[in-house]
């Protein structure tokens, strides 16, 4: 047996309304590529847009491959137009930069 009945609580909430940015960012291109030997100073350049929002930060990482990771992890990096990283490369072994961009 179900009973109905007894004070009823109302809790309204005020906020303010938000969008929802669903555009993918673009990575456009790479500019500039170098790699110091004696340094283990990798510097690279690109260009990363979103149309309908800014790019808050970046991100990279060195592979084996051009599906991988293997040589370093991803990094995120505060700045949208360039990046410096140490890291040393063994002789011999391919590394391919890979850059993905995050929504601001």
């Amino acid at each position: 047996k179900v009973e109905f009945g007894g004070p009823m609580a109302l809790t309204v909430c005020h906020s303010l309304p938000y969008i929802v940015d669903t555009t993918p960012p673009l990575v456009h291109h790479v500019l500039t590529l170098s790699y110091s030997e004696y340094t283990h100073v990798i510097e690279m350049t690109y260009n990363v847009s979103d149309p309908l929002s800014d790019i808050r930060e970046v991100d990279f990482c060195l592979g084996r491959s051009r599906r991988d990771c293997y040589v370093s992890d991803w990094d995120r990096y505060p700045n949208t137009t360039h990046l410096q990283k140490i890291q040393y490369i063994p002789d011999g072994i391919p590394a391919w930069p890979k850059i993905r961009a995050i929504n601001n």
